[in-house]
C-alpha cells in the first residue's frame, strides 16, 4: 500500500479528519503536534510513526488514557525527530491504553496473537515498509 492509498482509506481518512484544519475544527490542533513549518501542509504517513500523534487522537476518546510524562517529553523536544526507545515507548502506552480502554470500559478482551511490528515502524516509518 502506498502513501495515497493508505490516506484514502477509512482509517486514513477518519485520521485526517482529526488532525488537519483550522485549529478551530482539528480535533488535535496540527500547533500541537507538528513543526512549524509543516502546519497547512499535507500530512505525511511518517508523521504517525513515532506513536505521539496516535496517543494524542487516542487520549480524545479516552481522557483518562494520557500519559503526561510522555506529552512533556515530546513537548521539551520540540516536535524534533525523536529516537527509536521513545518513539517504542510511544507505541507501547499505545498498545497499553488500547488495551485498558476495552478491558474497563467496553468489557471486552483483545486477545492478539501478533502485536503489529513496532520496531519496524519506528525503523521504516513508509507505508507497506
Amino acid at each position: 500500500m502506498d502513501e495515497d492509498q493508505f490516506w484514502s482509506h477509512a482509517l486514513g481518512a477518519w485520521i485526517k479528519d482529526c488532525i488537519c484544519g483550522p485549529s478551530t475544527s482539528a480535533l488535535v490542533p496540527e500547533t500541537s503536534w507538528r513543526q512549524a513549518e509543516l502546519i497547512d501542509t499535507p500530512v505525511k504517513f511518517e508523521e504517525l510513526c513515532d506513536g505521539f500523534l496516535l496517543n494524542l487522537i487516542f487520549f480524545y476518546i479516552n481522557p483518562e488514557s494520557i500519559d503526561r510524562n510522555l506529552v512533556l517529553l515530546r513537548t521539551t523536544e520540540n516536535f524534533s525527530s525523536l529516537d527509536t526507545p521513545t518513539k517504542l515507548r510511544f507505541f507501547h502506552t499505545l498498545w497499553k491504553n488500547l488495551h485498558n480502554f476495552y478491558k474497563t470500559k467496553l468489557n471486552r478482551l483483545i486477545i492478539m496473537q501478533d502485536l503489529p511490528d513496532t520496531l519496524s515502524i519506528v525503523r521504516n516509518p513508509a507505508p507497506g515498509g
